[in-house]
Parts: structure tokens; C-alpha cells; sequence
């Protein structure tokens, strides 16, 4: 089985939900649109074009341990409040990590697993 965090998007219309707008889980075997990601603790790296076209998305919640984020990794989620648990961006993120201008809450606290960076 493959973690989506694991694969590379040469473009934006490389992500297959560029073209469906949506991307749904299995939880409990019940189809599920996802509405939310909360970048997992383990994950360091968001990559170029990650989350392309993902347009439902309403939330992102992204923690301190994310020290790059590719360019257009969020394209097209334009209605997407992202919630990072930096005061500001970091060094290693692409200026154009979000592309898509959402929102972004910076100093953001949604539980335990974030830890507030200078």
C-alpha cells in the first residue's frame, strides 16, 4: 500500500483529483469524502502538486515537524483555511507553496502533536 505522502507529481494535472475535485477514504467501510487533512506527525516533507485540485478540502492543519513544502503543493484548493503551527513560513517551504493565495492561520494550536516554532 502506498502513503500519499510517498508520491511524486511531475505537474498539477498529474494528481488524478485534478480532474475529479475530490478524494474520498474508506473509514469503518464507509466512503467518505475528505473534507480535512491533518498532515500526519511522522511527515516532513509536502511535495510539489501533493494536493492539486483537491477543491473541498476546508481545512489543512500542518505541524511543526513539515520543514519543506514543494511549490503549488496546495493548487487549486481554493476554499482551504490552512492552519500551521509556525509563527510565520519557513525557510525550507517554496514561495509558492501556496499558490491558491487560501487563508492561513499562522500560530495555530489544534492539539498536542503541534508545537509552536520561532
Amino acid at each position: 500500500m502506498y502513503n500519499w505522502y510517498d508520491i511524486s507529481f511531475a505537474n498539477e494535472k498529474a494528481n488524478p483529483v485534478h480532474y475529479a475535485h475530490n478524494f474520498y477514504i474508506v473509514d469503518k467501510n464507509e466512503v467518505v469524502l475528505l473534507e480535512s487533512i491533518e498532515v500526519p506527525i511522522w511527515i516532513n516533507k509536502i511535495k510539489e502538486y501533493q494536493f492539486a485540485g483537491f477543491s473541498k478540502i476546508s481545512n489543512i492543519y500542518i505541524h511543526s515537524n513539515v520543514k519543506e513544502i514543494g511549490k503549488k503543493a496546495f493548487i487549486g484548493c481554493n476554499s482551504a483555511i490552512i492552519n500551521c503551527s509556525f509563527r510565520s513560513q519557513p525557510e525550507g517551504w517554496s514561495d509558492e507553496w501556496n499558490y491558491s493565495n487560501c487563508e492561513v492561520n499562522w500560530n495555530y494550536y489544534k492539539n498536542r502533536e503541534f508545537k509552536f516554532i520561532n
